[in-house]
């Protein structure tokens, strides 16, 4: 049995882990969750329910006053709902889909405003972390790249407040609700003091925000010359926040997930990857799932990287930085006047590049590239053809990276063999000149001469109220000192006609009826032109119905036809791809590349202050979830 003296350093051990890091004894921990952001047309239910889980998890296991929410326009637990800001696509019992929306209350919640978080980062949470702590930072927003700040990433966040001047009485503030790299690197840098932050983000053009703390260039050492270079080291760098963490993609592309139509088969990628591996939770029910939680970020990100086979590029900080590292040493030359010792150490460079495993036997790059063989790997058994990637030069990747780069988003990631472009833009033209010259026009002349008395009263107000926001719309644009806030978009009539915007009235069965109108709308205009007097409107009418599949205008088509739904090629609601395109593998399997390319050059001129920076990062990453304490 131990003596008391061998008793006394484990106690201090246990003591430092539950007040805080070793010397400590401040340091408290802050858990902030942010997201929900746009409008109610825009805040899907995925965003939500990942949100949910956090927020459920996190409360679970530490104390409330640890833990900040900002989601949606604030809606909270027990309380009465501001508004329904969340948009959710739900399937009756004869597979209709249908839009409504639902109230995202969370415990302790408040809006994800500007303001409202700009207040809390200066007087709640980073006076919390200031002597020592750690910052967990969970974003599962909307983003983007700023249109202020040329490759900055910005966080986008919730857009509506009351205004009773406008129709409906909210206003849009869609362009001025965002968060950007720059301004939440002040916040930090204000008032970090001696914290930290580790964060993930699942957000669009996410890996911008990983230069809150790297800077966004790295320049070459001039100890690696004969002659003094152009360039020397960034000054400043140590001055940037300790801020680390992961990211669904990089500072360049889209992000998987992100949707009101959520199911187990119809959901995937990062976005929910991440925090069912973190949580252990089932995203839906909130019950424990079939994963077990993690005990930090870095593993539950290795976990959904492992499971990602959408769009994504996942990353951590850490790899970016020597990703940039990479970009810097490529452009070397050995007509620059390198010393004799970088000469080798780039051409070892280049072969990395090209496919060759690293020659260096440093244990953590051995370990990095045994992560990164895992994850090629699960790329080749999704698709053995991707084993020619693996091995292919640099050259090769980067020209089937770039085409992914080029194609539209809307065609990013999916699984079906795409049609011949020309055709596909012409039919899409042809149809927009039929809907646009023909059959919408002459259904507003119907809705003006009192034809369409006929339908229920809320569709008819329905249509009524769309022509004339409509009209509102086009007056908006032709007339350039209209505030473009104080119009409505009229893709959320809907919304509003259902009452969703005012829940102290709203009645479920008039949203209801508001709602199968407008998932119907277009198959009732299209079967009413084509029984119209007018041959005109019937010929376009019936044009349109042969360019565009039933499913696209009609959810009842796969209930009332399901033989020829089931034959379609292109269904309404595409299940998610099984597996990435080459285009996401080549520039995932490029990433990996360069990590390892530029660490091996790193460590073989002893850049050391790289090679601590690194480090650094990599331990910050790695930074384990606090225990309960509860």
């Amino acid at each position: 049995m131990p003596n008391r003296r061998s008793l006394l350093p484990l106690l201090l051990a246990a003591m430092s882990i539950l007040l805080g890091r070793p010397g400590d004894a401040q340091a408290k921990d802050a858990f902030v969750v942010i997201s929900g952001g746009g409008n109610p047309g825009s805040n899907h239910y995925s965003q939500y329910l990942q949100a949910r889980a956090y927020a459920s998890y996190l409360h679970a296991h530490y104390p409330h006053d640890a833990i900040w929410t900002f989601f949606g326009a604030g809606n909270r637990s027990g309380r009465p709902p501001a508004l329904f800001d969340v948009e959710r696509t739900v399937t009756d019992n004869q597979g209709r889909e249908r839009t409504t929306w639902i109230a995202g209350a969370l415990p302790d919640n408040r809006p994800a405003r500007k303001e409202e978080l700009a207040r809390a980062f200066r007087d709640e949470i980073l006076p919390t972390v200031k002597d020592g702590g750690t910052l967990y930072l969970f974003v599962g927003d909307h983003g983007g790249p700023s249109s202020d700040s040329r490759g900055e990433s910005i966080i986008s966040l919730w857009g509506w407040d009351r205004d009773p001047t406008v129709p409906y009485g909210w206003r849009d503030y869609r362009y001025s609700e965002d968060l950007g790299v720059a301004e939440l690197r002040r916040w930090l840098s204000a008032g970090l003091g001696r914290g930290r932050v580790v964060f993930v983000m699942s957000q669009c053009f996410s890996g911008g925000f990983h230069y809150l703390g790297l800077p966004r260039e790295e320049t070459p050492d001039p100890a690696w010359f004969t002659r003094r270079p152009a360039r020397s080291q960034l000054p400043g760098q140590t001055e940037l926040p300790p801020v680390a963490g992961f990211t669904a993609t990089d500072d360049q592309s889209y992000a998987s997930g992100c949707t009101s139509d959520v199911s187990a088969d119809k959901w995937a990628g990062y976005e929910r990857y991440l925090p069912e591996n973190l949580t252990g939770l089932d995203l839906f029910t909130l019950k424990p799932g079939s994963l077990p939680a993690r005990p930090s970020l870095y593993e539950a990100h290795v976990q959904a990287v492992l499971a990602d086979r959408t769009i994504d590029k996942p990353r951590a900080t850490s790899e970016q930085y020597l990703s940039d590292w990479s970009r810097t040493i490529e452009r070397l030359e050995p007509g620059d006047g390198l010393v004799a010792a970088v000469k080798p150490a780039l051409a070892h460079f280049r072969q990395v590049m090209d496919g060759e495993p690293p020659v260096s036997t440093d244990a953590a790059l051995q370990a990095r590239a045994q992560e990164f063989h895992r994850y090629v790997e699960r790329l080749n058994r999704d698709n053995p053809a991707y084993e020619k990637l693996e091995h292919a030069p640099q050259a090769r990747l980067e020209q089937i990276a770039q085409l992914g780069m080029s194609a539209p988003a809307a065609r990013r990631g999916s699984p079906y063999p795409q049609d011949d472009d020309e055709s596909q833009m012409n039919d899409q033209a042809l149809f927009v000149r039929l809907w646009s010259k023909t059959i919408e026009p002459a259904w507003q002349h119907a809705l003006e001469a009192g034809e369409l008395n006929s339908l229920p009263a809320a569709e008819l107000a329905y249509e009524r109220d769309l022509a004339q926001l409509r009209a509102s719309a086009d007056d908006a644009a032709g007339n350039a000192s209209n505030n473009p806030a104080s119009t409505i978009d009229p893709a959320m009539l809907a919304y509003y006609e259902g009452g969703y915007a005012d829940p102290a009235s709203f009645d479920p069965a008039r949203a209801k009826v508001v709602a199968d109108w407008d998932s119907h709308r277009y198959h009732a205009i299209l079967d009413w032109a084509k029984k119209s007097k007018d041959a005109s409107v019937s010929a376009a009418a019936s044009a349109v119905l042969a360019l565009v599949p039933a499913q696209l205008y009609d959810p009842d088509a796969a209930t009332e036809a399901p033989d020829q739904a089931a034959d379609t090629s292109k269904p309404k609601h595409a299940p998610k791809a099984s597996r990435p395109t080459p285009d996401i593998a080549a520039a995932r399997i490029l990433l990996y590349r360069r990590v390892q390319a530029a660490w091996q050059f790193l460590l073989e001129t002893n850049e050391k202050p790289a090679l601590a920076r690194l480090a650094a990062l990599t331990q910050l990453e790695r930074t384990p979830l606090p225990l309960a304490r509860r």
